[in-house]
């Protein structure tokens, strides 16, 4: 993680030291002061219990990509390839001096092949294909962050934060370790807009309204120009669900068009 520079190195020393590293405590045994160049921002590893947890939360698996925003000295990377068995995994660190230790442990973990260590600015790197995306920045980074998350990653992406959130983008899931919140987001397809939904071929449509607010939902719905109740919606991703009167609707959405998932048998397009 980038914290400010009151964050002094010898507290990023004494923490490392306290929290331990993978596969051994490695990390206090150079000095910091041996970085260059000098960054605005100090290093402050996540504690090992923390980095489990948020990929537990995550759901981290040998299908994704995992990206970390922010990499430090690998360990989100080393243990998701290691532990989760991940696909591939890139990390991102403008600190030349921890892109070098990272490797070096991915290297002794025996997982260097399936890692990719990129020494660059994280808002200048393109990371759209990732599954997974992990960070410890900073608030103002978060939000910084968020246009693009929302924008260019796929519905569906999961993204953990540990200790800061996304403003006004509530999160999925949320959980909290020695005092510090982590945050979960699945990234919502975007959906808002006016859907022609059909149970079948020979009746007028349901003519669906959705407002979309990140992954909640508002919406209003005629049939033969009476009202129905909408309620119970939901959006996971890609996945859409709810309730028109008493029946329920389950879907996937691609694009401008939704399949239906569930028992109940309909489809729907919206209108460009």
């Amino acid at each position: 993680m980038y914290c400010p520079r009151f964050a002094r190195n010898g507290f990023a020393v004494f923490a490392a030291l306290f929290i331990g590293f993978i596969p051994k405590p490695t990390l206090a045994l150079e000095a910091p002061s041996s970085r260059t160049p000098a960054l605005d921002v100090d290093y402050v590893p996540t504690p090992m219990p923390t980095v489990r947890r948020m990929l537990e939360m995550a759901d981290v698996g040998p299908e994704d990509h995992l990206v970390d925003l922010g990499s430090g000295d690998g360990r989100i990377l080393v243990t998701a390839t290691r532990d989760h068995d991940v696909r591939t995994a890139t990390g991102v660190e403008l600190d030349p001096w921890l892109v070098e230790f990272a490797a070096r442990q991915a290297a002794e973990a025996g997982v260097a092949d399936r890692i990719e260590f990129i020494q660059g600015d994280l808002f200048e790197t393109d990371f759209a294909h990732a599954d997974v995306v992990t960070m410890y920045l900073l608030p103002q980074l978060n939000l910084q962050l968020r246009p693009y998350l929302l924008s260019e990653l796929s519905p569906g992406t999961r993204i953990v934060s540990n200790s800061f959130d996304m403003g006004e983008w509530q999160p999925d899931k949320q959980d909290e370790l020695f005092t510090k919140p982590i945050y979960l987001w699945v990234v919502p397809a975007q959906v808002e807009g006016r859907w022609h939904v059909r149970l079948n071929q020979d009746e007028p449509p349901i003519e669906l309204t959705l407002e979309q607010d990140f992954q909640h939902l508002e919406g209003r719905a005629l049939h033969d120009n009476a009202a129905l109740d909408v309620h119970d919606l939901e959006l996971n991703g890609r996945d859409i669900r709810f309730r028109l009167g008493d029946d329920l609707f389950e879907g996937h959405i691609e694009g401008h068009r939704i399949q239906s998932t569930g028992a109940l048998q309909w489809s729907a397009t919206r209108e460009h």
